[in-house]
């Protein structure tokens, strides 16, 4: 510990010499610049007062303190990784965070920690879980296939069902081929009340395709050639080996059930709030695919937002989809306003919630 005040030192160091003033007074300023930094960050150090060179935010901008705690969950004879996110306060709503397909997984995951986060201290508990073979729960990512993933969001949603109380409504977000999970999960549990599904696979056997399109791009990298064209992998995948997505291996059963999904010809039947929301690039653009999927869920809203495809290997960090966030934090506040003033009775007063939002 003793040696934290000379690195915290150093790194200043470093970061001020990285550009060298050409004038000599203006070194002078510079080197007497660090050396005062110094003293004072040694002098902190020694009182434990570090956070007295922090810039303190005034109290209307403090977040409210949220719990996060990991764990691993026991279901079908294996373990999910799991992280809850609850608040200070009683929670609105349960929120099960259904994360996209393999590397689309690893570029969003930050975006979903900085969601996730943003839900609880807005008064919702959030859970956040590695599928099977995913991240850093137990299994075989080749083992993995849809069935085996949407056992996974029902032990979350049982999970969040016991530990917060069966009164707590629940709420599925899911991005991409999390949100087609989400959207299949709904069809099959009656105490889902919110459906959120952001840019969400519509066509199986379009994104199955994609991937199949992605070894094939890997081949032409590393071979200089196509090697095996897609009938060729599909062959492999029927008789029982597995096909490399990205690092990804994926079998047989999942390929199958994969293909067999069709939002748009499948009977959809929930009949909870549902919010589709379509990612783009640019504003002008329109997906017909997600228009046509609001139409399939009655009274259901839509919403455009403009953000980069963080599911995707784009050359910046993304670490808050804050236009997306804030979209569907405001749909959700203004779901759970409603069903308050409906069930509040003729003498009740507003709740601190209702009154005011804290949303930022």
């Amino acid at each position: 510990m003793n040696d934290a005040p000379w690195a915290a030192t150093f790194l200043y160091c470093r970061a001020k010499t990285s550009r060298l003033p050409t004038r000599p007074e203006q070194q002078f300023r510079m080197y007497l610049s660090i050396i005062t930094k110094a003293w004072k960050i040694t002098k902190a150090w020694k009182s434990r007062r570090i956070d007295h060179f922090c810039e303190k935010r005034p109290d209307s901008e403090v977040k409210p303190m949220i719990e996060e705690t990991p764990f691993f969950l026991n279901t079908l004879g294996y373990r999910l990784y799991c992280i809850l996110y609850r608040p200070q306060c009683a929670a609105k709503c349960a929120v099960l965070l259904c994360h996209p397909f393999a590397e689309e997984k690893l570029w969003s995951q930050r975006v979903f920690v900085s969601f996730a986060r943003r839900l609880a201290e807005n008064g919702y508990a959030v859970l956040r879980l590695d599928y099977m073979g995913h991240g850093d729960s137990d299994g075989a990512f080749s083992h993995a296939d849809v069935t085996t993933r949407l056992s996974d969001i029902a032990a979350g949603l049982d999970y969040l069902k016991s530990h917060l109380g069966a009164h707590v409504p629940l709420c599925l977000i899911g991005l991409r081929f999390g949100a087609t999970l989400a959207a299949l999960m709904s069809e099959d549990r009656k105490d889902v009340e919110q459906l959120i599904l952001w840019e969400p696979i519509i066509n199986g056997d379009m994104y199955a395709r994609q991937l199949l399109r992605i070894n094939i791009a890997t081949q032409t990298a590393v071979y200089k050639q196509v090697v095996k064209n897609s009938e060729a992998l599909v062959e492999m995948l029927h008789t029982g080996k597995t096909v490399n997505v990205d690092g990804y291996e994926i079998g047989r059963t999942f390929y199958e059930q994969l293909t067999a999904i069709d939002l748009l010809r499948s009977p959809l039947g929930f009949n909870g709030k549902v919010l589709v929301v379509s990612i783009v690039k640019h504003k002008d653009k329109v997906d017909r695919q997600s228009l046509r999927l609001k139409e399939k869920y009655p009274g259901c809203d839509y919403r455009t937002v403009v953000e980069e495809h963080f599911w995707s290997n784009i050359p910046h960090y993304y670490k808050r989809a804050d236009r997306l966030a804030e979209a569907t934090l405001q749909w959700m506040e203004e779901i759970y306003a409603n069903v308050t003033r409906a069930n509040r009775k003729p003498d009740e007063k507003p709740s601190p919630w209702d009154l005011a939002s804290p949303r930022r």
